[in-house]
């Protein structure tokens, strides 16, 4: 995107969290499932504020970039498109409505199979949002792929699982940040639009 492309897509994404994470967080408390300990369970902790950073190798980031200004050049072109992983159906619709609602295509599929094949898809995914916990391979095993396959877009992880162990796995695999279950629909937009190149204040 050129600069003015980044800058008003960037000041829609703030305003448009600002005032729709309100609206949907009736819907995330009732879908945001509990977090649970190594030993898969444990009690619902709060919602945390913002995503854990695993920063891009040199290469990730410059592959990202570039992508996302190529998308300006050519004048009036779609949205990023994210890829949602998730296997909880309910779920899955309450974050694809918070992403659309910042300006973003949401595709969504609910097994690692489904997104290895996604991947191949057109139009190109430009960021992977990840939960770890999917089925058929899990999210760990997904990402490893993408990333043994030369896909260098930024990849969010989620998980239930919320131990360092957890964390140090996903960002092993690939994954460029990791957000804890249960976590404000603001911080998923707001990791997903900084790696995606639209706010150059971020800290991701």
């Amino acid at each position: 995107m050129t600069d003015t492309c980044l800058t008003g897509f960037s000041s829609r994404v703030r305003h448009t969290v600002d005032v729709d994470s309100a609206q949907l967080a009736a819907e995330a408390s009732a879908s945001l499932p509990r977090a649970a300990d190594g030993q898969g369970g444990g009690a619902r902790s709060s919602p945390t504020t913002d995503a854990t950073p695993i920063h891009p190798t040199k290469a990730q980031a410059g592959a990202s970039s570039s992508r996302v200004l190529r998308r300006g050049r050519a004048g009036k072109q779609p949205a990023p498109t994210v890829l949602l992983v998730e296997d909880d159906e309910k779920f899955s619709g309450v974050l694809a409505r918070a992403l659309r609602r910042v300006g973003l295509d949401i595709e969504t599929t609910n097994t690692g199979d489904g997104a290895l094949r996604a991947m191949r898809s057109t139009p190109p995914v430009s960021a992977v949002v990840l939960d770890v916990m999917i089925p058929h391979p899990d999210g760990i095993e997904v990402c490893r792929q993408l990333r043994r396959d030369g896909w260098s877009g930024p990849i969010v992880a989620i998980s239930a699982r919320t131990s360092s162990t957890d964390r140090a796995r996903a960002a092993a695999a690939g994954a460029n940040a990791f957000l804890p279950k249960p976590f404000r629909l603001a911080d998923l937009c707001r990791t997903v639009t900084a790696l995606l190149g639209d706010d150059q204040s971020s800290t991701v």
